[in-house]
């Protein structure tokens, strides 16, 4: 099977803007969570031969609980995704693939309402950043997580927080552990959201959501060679249990997330 790498273009550029756009306005639209973030903030550009997808500020998960027995202590999750985009032409045509991406991750403790100049007053609770890299350093694991409290700028943060621990949690953090984990990109980080968030044990993705995961970039298969899952895709969702009475991973996500190629 060919895995010739083609350089992208403008027309490209286009198809993988329109992809993560629409994916972000449906899920927007169709998950029970509160999601902020306007998708003509997903910048894309071309990188010599490869498209660059990112976000310059961050987009969020608002209004959780950040204990489940206290309806009113809340936090949001902000994230920020950056991927590098590869074009590989295989026998079923030209597929769009991950080669590079990093996602940063703050969850953010709010400590009451809205102030008078409409900040919350709030803490950085936890950070990471999950990375992905299709030939990492030999000491890499292809996709890990590494603790990272200031993930994202405490002082972008700071125009819709009042960050209270900023002093404490500044300065140098050890470069390690690199902990090996699923495969986390745009997609997988708004999964492991509903997972640990959503009401009800079969929180998954919604339906109207499905056909747009579709026609978002995958991880390459080979980067998966020869071991532990050779020639498949593998996908955040194999990491949870789907407690719906089908298989551990339901067939409609299977059929949406895995190409056969």
């Amino acid at each position: 099977m060919s895995r010739e790498p083609v350089n992208l273009e403008s027309e490209d550029l286009y198809q993988i803007k329109q992809a993560y756009g629409s994916f972000w306005d449906m899920f927007q639209s169709s998950q029970g969570v509160k999601a902020e973030g306007n998708s003509d903030d997903i910048q894309v550009m071309l990188d010599d031969g490869d498209v660059r997808v990112e976000i310059p500020g961050y987009f969020k998960i608002s209004e959780l609980q950040y204990r489940r027995d206290r309806s009113d202590d809340l936090c949001d999750v902000c994230f920020q995704p950056e991927l590098l985009i590869h074009g590989r032409e295989y026998d079923g045509g030209l597929r769009y693939e991950i080669g590079k991406s990093t996602t940063r991750v703050s969850y953010i403790r709010r400590q009451g309402n809205r102030q008078a100049d409409g900040r919350f007053r709030a803490e950085i609770k936890q950070g990471m950043h999950y990375d992905f890299e299709a030939e990492p350093d030999a000491r890499h694991p292809i996709f890990h997580v590494q603790y990272d409290p200031t993930a994202i700028d405490p002082g972008m943060l700071s125009e819709e927080y009042e960050v209270m621990n900023a002093n404490e949690i500044a300065g140098e953090h050890p470069d390690f552990p690199r902990i090996p984990s699923p495969p986390m990109d745009f997609a997988g980080i708004l999964y492991l959201i509903i997972k640990d968030h959503e009401q009800g044990e079969n929180a998954t993705w919604p339906n109207k959501v499905l056909e747009f995961l579709r026609d978002l970039p995958t991880f390459p298969k080979w980067c998966f060679d020869p071991n532990p899952q050779a020639g498949n895709e593998m996908i955040p969702e194999w990491w949870y249990v789907h407690a719906d009475g089908g298989p551990h991973v339901p067939e409609a996500i299977i059929n949406v997330r895995c190409t056969d190629r």
